[in-house]
């Protein structure tokens, strides 16, 4: 885009990049929580516990895991959605810097911010303590494959 914004003397389509990044990552979470869909988040917890989802019947999950799994994945979509409406009002109506600090600094700041406020409160709440590199390395290690797939 860069090069291309060059080329056309055209600064303007700098601003996609970073739209369509936050649409391809809210994506996801909001198509997982339409109908047959299990939400997003819900869905790392059963690969992460090794829970078969496949056949529709799920043994051995905590109600209340798959109660706060469901409401983080709102709150991923909210959170998306809001930065997607800022990077686009910023584009419309602020300086070049302005949207370039939120989208490039800021907006990253904010989502770190989320994840580590996130990360406390849900070992605080399930009074579980989690080692966060142990965290990412389930993340990294379950089968995405096996996401967004229509559920019995």
């Amino acid at each position: 885009m860069a090069l291309l914004s060059i080329v056309f003397k055209n600064h303007s389509l700098l601003y996609l990049p970073p739209i369509l990044i936050s649409l391809s990552i809210l994506f996801p979470f909001a198509l997982s929580l339409s109908s047959g869909y299990i939400p997003l988040i819900t869905q790392f917890y059963y690969l992460s516990e090794d829970l078969n989802l496949n056949d529709g019947l799920v043994t051995a999950i905590d109600p209340k895991r798959v109660q706060y799994t469901h409401i983080l994945t709102w709150l991923w979509v909210i959170i998306i959605s809001m930065m997607l409406l800022e990077i686009i009002l910023l584009s419309l109506f602020a300086p070049l810097e302005i949207w370039s600090l939120f989208t490039n600094f800021i907006n990253y700041l904010i989502l770190l911010l989320f994840m580590i406020f996130e990360w406390l409160f849900r070992n605080f709440y399930f009074k579980q303590w989690e080692s966060p590199l142990m965290f990412i390395k389930q993340l990294i290690t379950i089968d995405h494959r096996q996401l967004l797939k229509k559920h019995p």
